[in-house]
């Protein structure tokens, strides 16, 4: 773990549709320091747009992996985050809508 004492940190998760992203921050006398960058394959998108749904076994996996995403922030102390999805999530029928507003 890279934090040093100073400015906020932030986290942006990207879902994608073929690779989960985060990537965490700190500003630091006006300058964006990354501190950490971490990715994970996970084929959403070829599910949603040959079916139109996820699969269970696939939220499951994405959950486990936001979990383990959000503990890291923790260990960082981040102060605030932003999560955002691609279509693949978006047009899923299987994802509940407060997921993605």
């Amino acid at each position: 773990m890279n934090k040093k004492k100073g400015g906020k940190i932030a986290a942006v998760i990207d879902i994608g549709s073929n690779l989960l992203k985060m990537r965490i921050c700190q500003l630091r006398k006006g300058e964006i320091i990354s501190l950490d960058r971490l990715q994970y394959p996970l084929c959403l998108g070829h599910e949603v747009f040959t079916g139109g749904k996820i699969s269970f076994e696939s939220l499951r996996e994405l959950s486990s992996i936001l979990q383990g995403y959000s503990e890291i922030m923790a260990e960082y102390g981040t102060d605030q985050y932003k999560v955002v999805a691609t279509t693949a999530l978006r047009e899923a029928k299987t994802v509940p809508t407060f997921w993605i507003n």
